[in-house]
């Protein structure tokens, strides 16, 4: 149990799947309580030579 000041424990993790179970693996996964998803595009990209738009596309 977290304290008044302090959260919980997390960890930061990395789900691969493949493009078409992808969507409803996150509804499911946005339906629980104890998930958060992070953009990864807030951070950097991993391939900077690769474009935001065609990321998701190769």
């Amino acid at each position: 149990m977290g304290s008044l000041y302090r959260s919980e424990q997390m960890r930061f993790c990395q789900m691969i799947v493949q493009k078409d179970a992808a969507f409803s693996c996150v509804a499911e996964l946005g339906k629980k309580p104890y998930v958060q998803f992070k953009d990864v595009f807030s951070i950097r990209l991993p391939y900077p030579e690769i474009s935001k738009f065609s990321f998701g596309f190769e």
